[in-house]
Parts: C-alpha cells; sequence; structure tokens
C-alpha cells in the first residue's frame, strides 16, 4: 500500500477481491503461500495439537453435556428418550383398556346374572304353578 491509498480505496479494493472470490468456498487465492501447500514454505505458522490417547479419552477428562457429547450418542440419547416416553403412553393405554376391559366384564357378569335370576324364579313360579 502506497501513501497515496485512500481508506474508500482499499476497501473498494477488497470488495472487488470479496467479489471475485469462490463464495461456495471461500478459496483464498493465497492459500498456497500461507500454508506452504505444494511445497511452499509456510508464511503462518501451522501449530499441530497432540491428540489424547485413548486412554485419556475413557477418562473423564469432560463432562457430559450437549456440547460434548458426539452426535451418534445424542442421537442414541434421543431415541432412549423417545422410546422411554413411548412406552409410558402405551403402559398408560393398556392400563386404561384393562380398566374399560374390566367395567365391560363387570356389565357382562351381571347381565348374565340377572338373566340367571330371572330363568330361575321364572323356573319356580312355573313349578309352584303347575305343582298345586
Amino acid at each position: 500500500m502506497s501513501k497515496k491509498d485512500t481508506r474508500v480505496i482499499i476497501y473498494s479494493e477488497l470488495r472487488d477481491k470479496i467479489d471475485k472470490m469462490d463464495t461456495l468456498s471461500f478459496d483464498d487465492p493465497d492459500r498456497d503461500k500461507k500454508y506452504g501447500i505444494n511445497g511452499e514454505k509456510p508464511i503462518l505458522p501451522v501449530h499441530h495439537e497432540e491428540s489424547m490417547s485413548s486412554e485419556e479419552l475413557k477418562n473423564g477428562h469432560i463432562k457430559k453435556n450437549t456440547l460434548s457429547i458426539s452426535i451418534d450418542e445424542l442421537i442414541k440419547q434421543n431415541d432412549d428418550y423417545t422410546m422411554a416416553l413411548e412406552k409410558k403412553e402405551l403402559n398408560q393405554k393398556y392400563k386404561s383398556m384393562k380398566k374399560e376391559q374390566g367395567k365391560a366384564r363387570g356389565k357382562k357378569l351381571a347381565l348374565y346374572i340377572g338373566i340367571s335370576a330371572a330363568i330361575v324364579i321364572v323356573a319356580i313360579v312355573l313349578f309352584l304353578i303347575f305343582a298345586q
């Protein structure tokens, strides 16, 4: 940049660069130089973090919450929760259905006892009438 470049010119150049960027990948035209790709010497230092060993990963280094749980575990927990809700709902429906069946069974039993009692009474009346 020279001293003649004003802020307006600098920002117009930057806007032009942004307009010319690939909108899907946001490729940086100086990416190869910055990160040392294709045998170039990197301008910016690249820091590689050491990964944890499997033993460290198994230890409770992070408490489980929705930010530290993997997607698969979140999906599994959601499925377990959904299944528990469905099971609770099915149990409630089963209990209410059993209650209704018990009421219906009681009504049928009362009907059969009433019919049987009516038949017995009619039989006794007929026996008394014909016995004289």
